[in-house]
């Protein structure tokens, strides 16, 4: 459990929406080798004139946007821990990605429609070979570097298509130079270039149909959060629970946020939280949690002792007149 504090109040966070610590790391490393293999592999597509690996390097470079989005999405979320709108970005940035798959899909088929009408004469099939052989190598990296967190994070699973689209496109592209030189198959390049567009295409489509279910079925009943707030307010030491917010980011993973006024300090304080943590992933199925929570001090911290005095203000107001009846006699004196 991390636990972020200042002097004024205390941040708890179990369950993050991605279970790596490093997926703004993850996501960089991947942006970095895709976007500077695109530049490569495009040249070399134009000087070949392979349509295989100028569909490639155009899909590549989309990825390429597609993890800048995800990581200005987590970074937003990650900005804002406690508020879920932000958090819930990461939803919508996977929605953008599927529907970016769909567009780039549909313009690699028209091109590849294009080359099987009128095959180009001739089709380098040395070069297109050894830089399909390094892109399936790239985009393979990136794979086993995004697959563990992406079965838990729509955001990075967005990114995975993408990466696995681009790997798809690779094979292919090394399948036609293989045909392209052994039996003089042009045609093959547009081809393989029109199946990689199909599955490229069929393969956003449960993203992005996974992504408007969250976003139109993300929040809770009211009924929820009112028993939620009122299993919070039985724990002993809260004082009061408020702004509390329900809602369902990920696949299988609800999120609460909510400010807690308590009486518990220290170890106290701890054992307080994970309590109530446990008791909402067990009850409720709540597995990310986060709180603000505000100390509340008691009636001795605040001065009330016994006095006779039973508010502040009176207790100020004794004060002042005692320093200046003080003050009265000793001007007599002199």
């Amino acid at each position: 459990m991390k636990r972020f504090e200042s002097p004024s109040c205390y941040y708890c966070q179990s369950i993050a929406f991605s279970t790596s610590p490093h997926k703004l790391r993850l996501l960089g490393i991947a942006l970095m080798s895709i976007a500077g293999f695109a530049g490569i592999e495009a040249a070399v597509g134009w000087a070949s004139h392979s349509l295989a690996l100028v569909a490639d390097s155009g899909h590549m470079a989309a990825d390429g946007f597609a993890i800048a989005l995800a990581i200005f999405a987590a970074w937003t979320a990650r900005r804002s821990p406690h508020n879920p709108e932000k958090v819930g970005i990461e939803v919508w940035a996977a929605l953008v990605n599927g529907v970016g798959l769909v567009v780039m899909a549909g313009a690699i088929a028209l091109e590849a429609v294009r080359h099987l009408q009128h095959p180009p004469e001739t089709i380098l099939s040395g070069p297109m070979f050894v830089t399909a052989i390094v892109g399936l190598g790239v985009n393979g990296f990136n794979l086993l570097l995004l697959h563990r967190d992406s079965q838990t994070d729509i955001n990075l699973r967005g990114v995975l298509l993408h990466v696995a689209a681009d790997t798809l496109s690779s094979v292919g592209a090394i399948v036609a130079a293989i045909a392209i030189w052994k039996w003089h198959w042009n045609w093959a390049d547009g081809a393989i270039g029109l199946g990689v567009a199909t599955a490229v295409g069929l393969g956003a489509v449960p993203l992005i149909r996974r992504s408007l279910e969250m976003l139109l079925t993300s929040g809770f009943p009211d009924g929820d959060e009112k028993a939620v707030a009122a299993a919070i307010a039985e724990f002993a030491g809260v004082a009061a629970v408020e702004d509390l917010a329900l809602e369902a980011i990920a696949p299988g993973h609800r999120f609460l946020t909510a400010t807690l006024k308590i009486e518990a300090e220290g170890e106290n304080r701890d054992r307080l939280i994970a309590q109530i943590q446990t008791a909402l992933g067990q009850n409720f199925g709540i597995e990310e949690v986060r709180l603000h929570l505000t100390p509340v001090a008691s009636p001795e911290k605040l001065g009330f002792l016994e006095l006779g005095q039973t508010d502040l203000a009176s207790l100020i107001a004794g004060k002042y007149s005692s320093e200046r009846s003080c003050r009265y006699k000793t001007q007599k004196r002199e």
